[in-house]
């Protein structure tokens, strides 16, 4: 049976998906597949399995404005409220008639207005079921603040038809610039991989404090932080922090425990923790190569319940009343978490499925009588859910004040661009996320299969109809007490790759403007300097776009060839944050023994045209590392230096002199990374691989509180303190 693709194509453009993209790196063009694009279409919400339904899809689209009346939500910078443009459609009934609006601003005053209806310049016409609406140009002069506000547009009818207006800024925050922090650096780490002699075998908020103090006396601006959000409880071994539960919420296996003891006078579990037979558990998960997530989990939670019981006993008077405050202020969401986490746990003890899609459908419902009646019944594990989360943010706000106190710029944190398929924050809100598909990347040259990260995606037409609510919630929980952003795959701030099961995917369009105009408004509120990853193919003039918002650029120094050499210092751009990596790319000691890419043919991820393909352009890489470090100058071996992809070691001179190279940048911010200082060979995160390969497992090598002994440590600092490390006065 024929199907009528030019149809499809017209209703898949009008929604915003990409009929086909070119990647750069390999010159090849991909096109979207018909299944790929019925099943996006249908997921945000126009079925076109048939000829049938896409005709009627069309018809759908086309009449949602007329019938609609106005957007659902129109953002503009504040040169462009005077005066505000925007289109109207009424029914031609009202079109002499006066329409009266309220302007709702955040700061809860109301303006009031009016005008003709007639008044405004006419755009066209069109019946829908006898009705003939009219469709016009309106323009209102406004008085407002950066904010949310709202439009009431009220109809001769009585009808009210409201619009959320956003008025942001054009850039984001800026931090001042004084010659004491014109240059300056940080170091990236995933604080799971903090090894020290009191942690219980995972890195935590104790050890984050810490490194804090060592920061301080290294004269470092800021830390970097993986993404700390709320991953599943009954699941610790699923550790991915860019595939949480709730971005909302925190991974209580952060929590610093002795802290919490000795804060609730919790005599019988300090005396627990300190006996001979729990310190020898405890020394061998930190000795551990990997963070062991199933028994320090096991460790953990089992004394966090016990704290919980403790604390509920005594219900000491001034915390109990921060605890109950805290429930409130975290209201419907805290509530939502809790109880999918509560869920999940009864559910993993009965031996169901955790999967929430394939729960009955009393269970998918949040609003259910079902669910009220496990809310009572398992009242108690739910509020022991929301203890944890009342511990970690505690510890957290702690933590985060002292950095941002102790350090110029202070915490710098990292925004995931999606969420787990099968998370409390998809079944909470299971309207704005895109069913059936899930967010991840094309083919390119690193990965012949692309990706599929398994990540949620927002419904960008849903997004607009809820005034963008949640997305607004969850960037100001990245950046709640942080100094500093990471937007995660900052392209999908413009499109966002979604892979389909058993076809290839497309690229959608999102709400450049108004992504980017909350993102702006909420970093000069909070005061916190944006960092765009724009790693990849970008978007045509993306990079413009983001340099406009004053978002910074990331960049990774040898993605900047230049000739026989690298690109000069001097090309880097003043606001750009440079780094030798990602989590998702090796140190530079594995990069230099080629250990990468002998990973990546084990594992599979490369073909073998690829394999050999990036065997020769390391070799090239290699040869430009030190083309570039005799040019500049830098100390170098006497004798000559034999280049070969792989090596049994690193020489010291390779790192330091890319650490003199990466500190000449003209680059605003250094991330300076410890897995390359301690020459570490594992890398964090092989993209492409799952139960193949140990991802967000390894510890750094060397102890926490051996940093400032580490003589490498000391020859880096050495380096770069001069142009980017500030005084103590």
């Amino acid at each position: 049976m024929s199907f009528n693709e030019e149809k499809l194509n017209e209703l898949a453009e009008k929604l915003g998906i990409y009929l086909s993209f070119t990647d750069y790196g390999t010159q090849k063009t991909y096109q979207a597949d018909r299944k790929s694009k019925q099943v996006i279409c249908a997921g945000l919400g126009y079925p076109a399995h048939s000829d049938k339904a896409v005709e009627k899809s069309l018809i759908k689209l086309e009449n949602q404005f007329w019938l609609n009346g106005i957007e659902a939500t129109h953002t503009a910078y504040k040169e462009e409220i005077k005066p505000l443009v925007f289109e109207m459609a009424l029914p031609k009934k009202f079109e002499h008639n006066c329409i009266h609006f309220e302007f709702h601003k955040e700061d809860n005053t109301v303006d009031k207005g009016s005008f003709w209806f007639h008044d405004m310049p006419f755009l066209a016409d069109k019946e829908i079921d006898g009705i003939c609406y009219q469709k016009r140009r309106v323009y209102l002069f406004l008085n407002a603040d950066e904010g949310y506000h709202q439009m009431h547009f009220i109809l001769p009818d009585e009808k009210v038809m409201k619009m959320h207006l956003f008025v942001v800024p054009s850039a984001c925050y800026q931090p001042p610039e004084t010659p004491e922090n014109k240059y300056v650096y940080g170091f990236p780490v995933q604080l799971y991989a903090l090894k020290s002699r009191k942690n219980f075998g995972i890195g935590d908020f104790g050890d984050l404090r810490d490194l804090a103090d060592i920061a301080q006396k290294l004269h470092a601006s800021l830390i970097g932080i993986n993404p700390l959000s709320a991953l599943f409880e009954d699941m610790p071994q699923d550790a991915s922090p860019y595939s949480a539960s709730s971005r909302l919420f925190l991974n209580p296996l952060y929590i610093d425990i002795e802290n919490v003891a000795k804060l609730q006078s919790h005599a019988v579990l300090q005396k627990k923790i300190n006996t001979k037979a729990f310190q020898r558990k405890l020394q061998t998960l930190r000795d551990t190569k990997e963070v062991n997530y199933q028994e320090v989990a096991e460790i953990k939670y089992s004394l966090l319940n016990q704290l919980y019981r403790h604390f509920m006993a005594t219900k000491p008077a001034k915390r109990y009343s921060a605890f109950q405050k805290f429930c409130k202020e975290q209201g419907e969401e805290l509530e939502n978490f809790a109880v999918f986490q509560a869920i999940r746990s009864v559910f993993g003890k009965e031996n169901k499925s955790l999967y929430w899609r394939s729960w009955e459908k009393e269970f998918q419902n949040p609003l259910s009588s079902t669910i009220a009646h496990f809310k009572t019944k398992y009242a108690d594990l739910i509020n022991a859910i929301k203890y944890r989360q009342f511990l970690a943010f505690e510890q957290y706000d702690k933590v985060v004040k002292q950095i941002k106190q102790q350090l110029p710029i202070g915490l710098y944190t990292d925004m995931p661009v999606g969420v787990c398929e099968n998370s409390a924050e998809v079944w909470a809100h299971q309207n704005l996320f895109i069913e059936g598909v899930s967010a991840g990347a094309p083919p390119d040259a690193f990965n012949r299969k692309g990706q599929d990260w398994g990540l949620a995606a927002f419904h960008p037409l849903a997004l607009k109809q809820t005034g963008f609510s949640a997305y607004r919630k969850v960037i100001r929980q990245m950046m709640h007490g942080a100094g500093a952003v990471r937007i995660d795959h900052a392209f999908g701030l413009e499109r966002l790759y979604l892979r389909v099961k058993n076809a290839g995917g497309a690229y959608l369009t999102y709400p450049f403007k108004t992504l980017m105009g909350i993102i702006a408004l909420e970093s000069m509120r909070a005061k916190c300097l944006v960092i765009a990853e724009d790693l990849g193919t970008a978007p045509c003039g993306f990079s413009d776009k983001m340099a406009a918002a004053s978002a910074y650029s990331f960049k990774i120094l040898h993605f900047h060839r230049q000739g026989d050499s690298f690109q000069a210092p001097s090309c880097f751009p003043y606001c750009s944050l440079i780094a030798s990596g990602t989590h998702d790319m090796p140190s530079y000691s594995a990069f230099y023994k080629g250990l990468d890419l002998a990973l990546s043919k084990r594992l599979k991820t490369m073909t073998t045209a690829q394999y050999n393909l990036h065997r020769k352009e390391r070799l090239s890489d290699k040869s430009a590392f030190v083309t570039t470090f005799q040019r500049a100058g830098y100390p170098m071996p006497d004798e000559p230096i034999k280049i070969a992809v792989n090596a049994d070691e690193t020489p010291p001179w390779f790192i330091e002199n890319t650490y003199r190279y990466l500190n000449d940048c003209e680059s605003r911010l250094l991330m300076v990374r410890l897995e390359d200082v301690f020459y570490q060979d594992e890398q964090t995160n092989v993209p492409g691989t799952c139960f193949e390969y140990p991802n967000w497992r390894y510890k750094l090598p060397v102890l926490t509180e051996d940093f400032l002994k580490n003589e490498s440590l000391k020859k880096i600092i050495e380096i770069i303190k001069e142009k980017r490390g500030y005084s103590d006065e």
